[in-house]
This record gives structure tokens, sequence and C-alpha cells, in this order.
């Protein structure tokens, strides 16, 4: 998981869905950006990742049998908005 302009973003959220998962599988990026979900069945399914700051990206990806599947996701920069402080 990395910046549009290629940083690594450590500890965005990934999360794999679909594909007849009871429950979604998820990882956090490491400080290379890189993560590792095991033990996926093979099947299609939507990745999806989030980090704050930067706007959440979902994609399809399909994973075969005994084969490591790889995605680049690249997320963009993204003003955060904030609700009003009372004070």
């Amino acid at each position: 998981v990395t910046t549009a302009d290629g940083r690594p973003l450590p500890g965005a959220q990934v999360r794999l869905s679909g594909g007849g998962l009871a429950t979604p599988l998820g990882a956090l990026a490491n400080a290379d950006g890189r993560f590792v979900i095991p033990r996926v069945p093979a099947g299609s399914y939507t990745v999806s990742v989030t980090y704050i700051g930067y706007r959440p990206l979902s994609q399809p990806v399909t994973v075969t049998d005994a084969a490591t599947t790889t995605v680049t996701l690249r997320l963009e920069a993204s003003a955060v908005q904030l609700g009003a402080v009372q004070v």
C-alpha cells in the first residue's frame, strides 16, 4: 500500500471481503507498505484499504489455488473534514 507517488503507508488497514467469506479477512500494512492475508481460499474478492488522510480504495481481486496473489494499492491524499469543536 503506497501513496500516489509511491511512498509506503505503514499501518494502512486492508480488508478482503466477498467470495463466500463468512467474515472479512484483514491485515495492516508493514513499514514497507506490504501486507499478507494467509490461507485465502480460491475465488473472487474485493480488497479495500483505508488510511486516515487518504481516499479509501476498493478493487476486485481473484485468488487462485496454490499461488501468491499480488495487488498494487495506491491511495490518493484527501482532505479530512472535521466536525465543529465547541468550547
